[in-house]
């Protein structure tokens, strides 16, 4: 019985160190298991570290970019603004040389007939003129055709006498 019990305690210890062997290996491929996930992680984080760090420069340049078109537009706008504070006034004036050419058109035209209506006039008064030029020679004809008359009467009065 002896024998059997140290037999017994000798397949038990055997069985411990067996049991103790095979939970050391399920820890080493269980540690091994975890030191290829921690490499995979390590390489995992690596790679986002190295895309952040690209993220990063591309951020920073996007937000430089930003200011610079920012920078630009705000330019940009002042200078539209300004575009169409000019193009307004220069509306107004056309807007006022219209006006004061719509003025003088209608005084031009109104002098127009005023100096229409003078060479109307003028040519009235020449015709006027000239009629009463006509008249005057009409008038002088007959004097001197009664002159005429007398000093064909008085040529014969004087050659009777």
């Amino acid at each position: 019985m002896k024998k059997n019990i140290e037999q017994f305690l000798h397949n038990i210890k055997e069985e411990s160190i067996f049991w103790k062997q095979r939970q050391h290996h399920k820890m080493k491929a269980m540690l091994d298991d975890l030191k290829g996930k921690l490499e995979r992680e390590r390489r995992s984080r690596e790679r986002t570290e190295l895309l952040n760090s690209k993220l990063i420069h591309e951020l920073a340049e996007a937000n430089s970019l930003t200011k610079q078109f920012m920078t630009k537009y705000e330019k940009e706008k002042k200078e539209r603004e300004l575009m169409e504070e000019v193009c307004e006034e220069l509306a107004m004036q056309i807007g006022e040389y219209k006006a004061r050419l719509k003025a003088i058109l209608s005084d031009s035209k109104r002098i127009c007939e005023e100096v229409e209506e003078e060479r109307k006039m003028m040519q009235m008064a020449e015709l006027w003129r000239e009629e009463r030029v006509q008249m005057k020679l009409v008038d002088a004809k007959l004097v001197v055709e009664d002159k005429y008359k007398e000093l064909v009467q008085l040529a014969g009065s004087l050659q009777m006498f």
